[in-house]
């Protein structure tokens, strides 16, 4: 989040969704070398491509304060050319000629200063260094598909780790294994740190008091129960929950790993966050590249809602749909929306949040409970077969009601 009023482009990137219609990359394999006291990440990365993609250039983004980088392909070296593009924050791209690869295999070294992060909100710390798609530290681009990865990093003896994979250690090394396909190498390497338990969910956290860390096992443990016996049991059944008061920007979902933002005083507002990105547990299968992605935020966001609703009661209900109709009032509608348009994120999350309260006016509480853990169920990941499920679900006027809503 860029604050606790908005809800982040993070979460906009959710990237433990379905695959994306391009679909080049076959794996990444990383190996990295962090030197914590002089804050320096040292990184080689081979990635593997099923085919590559149409064109006669190719494009990665990566940190733009990365050094020393070099591109290999065949033991060759491959010449570059950097432009001042951006992906997320702080990056810039790397292009490159298509012809040059070969074995479908390309090798990219270089080396980073942790103290240049991008994103102000990870900036280095010395308990807590958190790497994830928006410090653009690892080179990609969304446009070749996700990856399952295998990152293998060297740290000092102090640090453990835990992110977005299964992690082992085998000697000095950490190794982070991902065979869900993402785009996202999420990890956060910790010392000194407690672990905590809320049943199967591991919390860990950071400048957090401890009146709001008991609010937060609480209400995570209420959310998590109600979306489980609401819209099934989740298949993120280990769950690692990182909470930080280090002046992030970002809060962010991947699978079986949440890492949410809090100010020193945890309220309503960013609990609203905690259960929308619990939310994402459920809502992860559309695409994330086009306006279908509404499938994933206005869902997550109307179940936060909803959750709210049953731990803290009706007025808080009615407060939040309040505050969810004032701010959609001069959004466009997601459907067809193109990705970039001007307040594009907040029509996929909040406008068709609203949309959604709308049905359930219209057909009751309970039959939209009831629609939505079989929307979840069916695995919908387009309008158009949402459209359809309502209409056998519940016919043909609540399907035109809810068309006529998303063309509005």
């Amino acid at each position: 989040m860029k604050n606790f009023k908005k809800l982040i482009f993070a979460v906009a990137l959710l990237l433990h969704s379905t695959l994306s219609i391009a679909q080049n990359i076959k794996h990444y394999d990383g190996y990295v070398e962090i030197d914590a006291k002089k804050h320096v990440l040292k990184a080689e990365f081979m990635i593997s491509f099923k085919t590559l993609p149409v064109g006669e250039s190719m494009k990665l983004f990566l940190h733009r304060a990365s050094k020393n980088l070099v591109i290999k392909s065949g033991n060759k070296e491959i010449a570059t050319t950097i432009t001042d593009e951006e992906f997320v924050e702080k990056d810039h791209a790397i292009t490159f000629e298509r012809s040059k690869i070969k074995n479908l295999k390309l090798k990219v070294s270089y080396t980073l200063n942790l103290d240049s992060l991008s994103n102000n909100g990870f900036r280095f710390h010395k308990n807590w260094i958190e790497l994830n798609l928006y410090t653009a530290w690892y080179p990609i681009n969304t446009n070749y598909g996700r990856f399952p990865y295998t990152v293998k990093t060297t740290i000092n003896k102090e640090y453990k780790l835990f992110g977005s994979g299964i992690v082992n250690k085998k000697g000095r090394k950490w190794v982070i294994d991902q065979a869900i396909p993402s785009i996202d190498i999420s990890q956060i390497f910790y010392k000194e740190l407690e672990e905590e338990a809320i049943g199967n969910i591991k919390l860990y956290h950071i400048n957090i008091n401890n009146e709001a860390v008991t609010t937060i096992k609480r209400n995570t443990e209420s959310h998590y129960k109600l979306l489980n016996n609401w819209l099934g049991q989740t298949t993120s059944t280990k769950l690692y929950l990182a909470v930080s008061n280090l002046k992030h920007t970002t809060s962010y979902a991947r699978k079986n790993f949440i890492s949410l933002s809090v100010a020193k005083k945890y309220s309503e507002p960013y609990d609203k966050i905690l259960a929308h990105e619990l939310g994402h547990l459920w809502w992860n299968k559309a695409s994330v590249n086009s306006w279908e992605e509404w499938l994933n935020e206005s869902f997550a966001e109307y179940t936060a809602i909803i959750a709210q609703r049953h731990l803290f009661g009706e007025k808080n209900f009615i407060k939040n749909i309040n505050n969810l109709k004032k701010r959609t009032e001069k959004l466009a509608s997601p459907y067809q929306l193109k990705k970039g348009t001007k307040n594009y994120q907040k029509s996929v999350t909040h406008k068709g949040a609203y949309f959604l309260y709308e049905l359930e006016n219209k057909i009751g509480r309970e039959k939209m409970a009831a629609l939505m853990r079989t929307i979840h169920i069916a695995k919908i990941t387009t309008t158009k077969d949402l459209l359809k499920l309502v209409h056998d679900n519940q016919g043909k006027e609540i399907a035109s009601f809810l068309l006529n809503l998303l063309k509005h």
